[in-house]
């Protein structure tokens, strides 16, 4: 069957990969739809109409997480200094009036 070769970039720490570009890979059957051996007017349900899984090629390798995971990773770590902050006083911090927060809590 014919598939997809994705072509991107591994970010090795968090293990996303993030797609540059792609090509399709030619199985050159007659009896897959998405072959150019495969006969032009055929109705065939005997033929494969679906495609292999894409195939992740990394063509650059960053020892740094993703936009994505390093901006969660980020959050996380404020929320957790946030909440160690709230356990050590005690009581939650008090948000500004107007600020457009929400003023009470229920930790």
């Amino acid at each position: 069957m014919c598939h997809n070769i994705v072509y991107g970039r591994l970010h090795q720490p968090c293990g996303c990969f993030i797609p540059m570009s792609t090509e399709k890979h030619d199985c050159n059957s007659p009896r897959c739809v998405f072959s150019t051996s495969h006969p032009p007017g055929c109705r065939s349900r005997a033929c494969e109409n679906m495609m292999n899984v894409p195939r992740q090629v990394p063509i650059r390798r960053s020892p740094v997480n993703c936009p994505d995971c390093a901006r969660d990773k980020g959050e996380r770590a404020r929320l957790n200094a946030l909440k160690e902050a709230w356990r050590a006083q005690g009581s939650p911090p008090q948000t500004p009036a107007g600020a457009g927060g929400v003023s009470t809590w229920s930790g």
